[in-house]
């Protein structure tokens, strides 16, 4: 698993505060968006080089409290993140590709995870061409929670907003 180096202070990059670094040692590992729950807590989803999707839960100081994966355990295949959203109850929505499963050479999925960090549900979008979910955020409306997830056709280049329910 990644380990935290010290805590560093990046003023001198005009970063106003702190910094942890993360790191396993050998592989890299990009995070491409973050976002926080009800109890300040911080999760972060990254893309892995070794072609996997890594989220990581954090508390308000930057500790971890959990990570996981999204592997389909095939090492042809390659998922890839691009969002994540966090509801009312604290389930984090990841959105992204996978290469693994679905209709085209790359099919949009989005995953939704417990607070604790397990899997709830897949769910997977394409056509014989290649889709991917390029972003996810939460959507009130009234009563109703729902997710909306811009899903990028490559090859017509076009982008459909879809609305999800959360259950």
């Amino acid at each position: 698993g990644y380990t935290k180096s010290e805590l560093v202070d990046r003023k001198d990059m005009n970063i106003h505060g702190f910094c942890r670094n993360f790191t396993d040692g050998a592989n890299e590992l990009q995070f491409v968006d973050i976002a926080t729950d009800s109890n300040s807590n911080i999760y972060a989803v990254g893309n892995h080089s070794a072609g996997y999707i890594i989220l990581m839960k954090f508390d308000a100081n930057y500790n971890l409290l959990w990570q996981t994966s999204i592997n389909d355990g095939d090492a042809t295949a390659t998922e890839l993140a691009y969002g994540i959203a966090i509801d009312e109850t604290d389930h984090a929505y990841v959105s992204g590709s996978t290469t693994w499963i679905g209709e085209g050479g790359t099919d949009a999925f989005i995953a939704k995870f417990t607070p604790a960090g397990l899997l709830n549900w897949t769910k997977i979008y394409g056509s014989a061409a290649n889709e991917y979910a390029s972003s996810i955020c939460r959507v009130q409306k009234a009563s109703v929670e729902s997710m909306l997830v811009s899903i990028v056709n490559t090859a017509d280049k076009s982008t459909t907003f879809m609305e999800l329910d959360t259950d």
